[in-house]
């Protein structure tokens, strides 16, 4: 039987417009929406340090003592000869379950304290838990609750290469405390009181008699507390 050329022709082209119907009709791989960020291990990032430009401490920050300065993308924190400087971040605030990690380093001849704080009021370190990384004029590293040295905490190493970078995180996590300086976990502790709520809901920073430089800071707070103003 003779095929007709027309009807032949036609009927490739119908052909041709049903498949690429039929694959507009399915979702392309590129077109699928990016799915969300989630929490990793249930902490959710609720502020980074936004040190931009050259000039004045941001407005979410408040020096205690010494004095504060934004320069060349860093947080400048200095403490005079004999004394010690701190500052302490005022909003987000975080009553409960709190992690900062940061890239650091220390200036100056002597050197002591890159000290982050948790779990403290607008007083300061002794209000809450100060991580000691190079403390005592950089011979010891241990953690603080109230202003007293936890001892099983105390560690004569590692301490602070003066103008290297270190990368440090300091955690509570609903009163199990640890501390992890360039990747390596220095003491973990578990209060059987823990610092929380009202009172004990700010962060900061510790140093004395030098220059602190922080470069990179991110706060943490567990999903499900969220972080309060």
């Amino acid at each position: 039987m003779r095929r007709n050329p027309g009807v032949a022709c036609l009927a490739g082209a119908l052909l041709g417009t049903l498949a690429m119907l039929a694959g507009c009709a399915q979702p392309r791989g590129d077109a699928k929406a990016a799915p969300q960020a989630q929490p990793v291990d249930g902490w959710a990032v609720v502020y980074t340090g936004d040190f931009k430009g050259t000039g004045k401490l941001p407005p979410d920050w408040q020096v205690i003592s010494g004095e504060a300065r934004i320069e060349a993308g860093a947080l400048l924190l200095t403490g005079p000869a004999d004394g010690e400087g701190q500052l302490v971040l005022l909003a987000p605030r975080m009553p409960g379950s709190v992690r900062l990690e940061c890239v650091a380093s220390l200036k100056g001849d002597p050197i002591s304290d890159i000290s982050p704080f948790l779990s403290a009021d607008t007083s300061g370190y002794a209000s809450g838990y100060l991580f000691q990384f190079g403390g005592k004029a950089n011979t010891l590293t241990y953690l603080n609750r109230y202003d007293e040295p936890v001892d099983s905490t105390v560690k004569n190493k590692p301490l602070v290469k003066p103008g290297q970078k270190h990368r440090i995180l300091a955690e509570n996590d609903g009163g199990r405390l640890r501390m992890v300086i360039d990747g390596q976990e220095i003491f973990r502790y578990a209060d059987p009181q823990p610092l929380k709520g009202q009172g004990h809901d700010r962060i900061g920073f510790y140093t004395w008699g030098c220059t602190l430089v922080i470069d990179k800071l991110s706060v943490s707070a567990k999903a499900a507390q969220g972080a309060g103003k």
